[in-house]
């Protein structure tokens, strides 16, 4: 399995060449809802707890 990105990259290529391929080029839902699971399945689950995520925004107020 590739990573999340490279799978991301090429499902944007996949699309793209679709979309000029023609107009009516459809894509059944059931290849977008897949796509969508694999991608969800390839991403790991982070937990932050509240302190972590004010730590971490007080920390980069400045950067933004």
């Amino acid at each position: 399995m590739t990573n999340i990105y490279e799978l991301i990259d090429e499902s944007i290529q996949d699309l793209l060449s679709r979309s000029i391929a023609g107009k009516r080029n459809f894509i059944k839902i059931t290849e977008v809802v897949d796509l969508l699971l694999k991608i969800e399945k390839s991403i790991p689950e982070i937990v932050i707890d509240g302190d972590e995520f004010v730590k971490y925004f007080k920390g980069n107020s400045q950067k933004l």
